[in-house]
């Protein structure tokens, strides 16, 4: 009877003095994830050896005595993987393990000709495309980066991955932090490089005003890629850079989105950004030739769009941006840019113009939504003030539709082609106090059919479909708006 107890008691002991540990494991071009081993090595006197394997899913779930482990990661035909000096103290999860079965080919120095999927590429050094050369990379290659180096491309890279298989350009560290490799950096000799569904990540430390884990001083089309985890800013275009198009890239984490310092026609289009500890996107002085439409920027520190010049900003959707009265969805600072057809909600503030006499910001305010931002819908911060606000739908803003605004605006004396009680410029205003709450966007992320916004939009702006006036805010009726839900405008 004692020695049972005993037992019992050496049990319980040893259960209160564990923890339930779970993660999960990779495999590279493998969609069954069984029979991974996964082996907890002990380094302290507490820790006790044990083993668990992953199901087809990788998943495990073990229960491990407190202690300290190097947790080691097998299975036959693929790259053993350790996590080192892991501390287990209290039921914790691992992080996500990826095993490889590739063959690694090391790299350093000029680099051209073709990369395939079989194998993984290690640079280890900077490494040049030369003038004149093409580096041609398949669907499902991984490039790692063992060390703070670039891609310097002088001649094209062509990385076309798919929505199935990406390309991926990442730190060799088990750990990666944010600032593990420099950049791939395209330069003014190449003329037709191309990235498409690429992961570019864990890259760029701060060692340079402007400059991007993806740099571009050439020509660059770069489509459906995912730019993340980076210390500095996702994508920069400097002063002679070609004509670039970025389109329908997902952008995050980064210090900024997208830089522009170039007066040479860039069209971003399509993205989504988010999660930027500054600015989303920066315009400089001279990029005059900048079209912004039809993206999706929210959860930004800073500003959404930071603009000094006279480009177009149009069919974008804005959200979550700012905490502080002086934080802007979209900061003007000089030009003239057309701001048309935006939806601007849940953010600090709207629009924002800075009171430079120097730089005398005057933009174009036309049919954009501003709802249920903390402060103001617009707001000057000096004497500067909107050439026009025309065609726009204002609710819910905390402090009102703005301040310094052209003479008449915010004003109801009239109506607009729908019948609502509008201004002077057919600015409208819809109050649930007055009547019956009769707009807003559903769950289906689409105006309702007898929504205030539906056909009030600046006539000069036609519907391509059927030729009727456009909608104010982002995207026509018969489009979708990709954004959270909105209720009550």
């Amino acid at each position: 009877m004692q020695k049972l107890l005993l037992l019992i008691l050496l049990f319980c002991s040893n259960f209160i003095h564990s923890s339930q540990i779970n993660g999960h494991v990779s495999l590279d071009n493998v969609s069954n994830k069984n029979g991974t081993i996964i082996k907890f090595k002990p380094l302290s006197p507490s820790s006790v050896y044990i083993e668990t394997i992953s199901d087809s899913k990788g998943f495990f779930l073990t229960t491990v005595t407190n202690g300290l482990y190097n947790i080691v990661f097998e299975k036959i035909g693929f790259k053993t993987c350790i996590l080192k000096n892991q501390f287990i103290s209290k039921n914790s999860s691992l992080e996500n393990v990826t095993l490889c079965s590739n063959k690694v080919i090391d790299i350093s120095g000029e680099i051209f000709g073709n990369w395939k999927n079989t194998y993984t590429y290690v640079i280890n050094s900077n490494s040049t495309i030369p003038k004149g050369e093409t580096l041609n990379i398949e669907h499902g290659t991984e490039i790692k980066f063992n060390g703070y180096h670039s891609i310097i491309v002088n001649g094209n890279i062509n990385a076309i991955g798919n929505k199935t298989s990406y390309i991926r350009f990442t730190s060799n560290k088990l750990n990666p932090t944010n600032k593990d490799w420099n950049q791939i950096k395209i330069n003014a000799t190449s003329t037709k490089s191309k990235m498409k569904f690429c992961i570019v990540e864990y890259g760029k430390r701060s060692n340079g005003p402007g400059d991007g884990i993806i740099n571009i001083s050439g020509k660059l089309n770069i489509e459906n890629c995912i730019i993340q985890h980076s210390d500095q800013t996702g994508i920069y275009a400097k002063d002679n850079s070609t004509d670039l198009n970025i389109s329908n890239n997902n952008i995050l984490d980064c210090k900024y989105g997208i830089h522009l310092e170039t007066n040479k026609k860039i069209n971003i289009r399509g993205n989504k950004i988010s999660n930027i500890h500054t600015s989303g996107i920066i315009v400089g002085t001279h990029s005059n030739s900048v079209k912004i439409s039809n993206n999706r920027i929210s959860n930004c520190e800073g500003y959404g769009i930071h603009s000094w010049s006279s480009i177009l900003i149009n069919n974008n959707v804005l959200f979550g941006i700012g905490s502080k009265l002086n934080i802007y969805s979209i900061m003007i600072i000089g030009g003239q840019p057309e701001i048309r057809n935006n939806t601007i909600f849940n953010n600090s503030c709207g629009i924002g113009i800075t009171g430079s006499d120097f730089f005398n910001p005057q933009p174009i305010i036309d049919s954009n939504i501003f709802y249920n931002n903390t402060y103001f819908g617009i707001r000057s911060e000096g004497n500067s003030k909107p050439k026009s606000v025309k065609y726009n739908l204002f609710k819910d803003n905390g402090f009102g539709i703005g301040n310094n605004l052209p003479n008449g605006v915010g004003t109801i004396i009239t109506t607009n082609i729908n019948g609502s009680d509008s201004d002077t410029f057919f600015n409208i205003f819809p109050l649930t106090n007055l009547r019956p709450l009769n707009s807003s966007i559903t769950n289906s992320r689409k105006l309702k059919l007898n929504s205030d916004a539906i056909n009030a939009g600046n006539p000069l702006h036609r519907n391509k479909i059927d030729a009727s006036i456009i909608d104010i805010g982002a995207n026509d009726f018969s489009g979708n708006i990709k954004n959270n839900q909105i209720s009550g405008i």
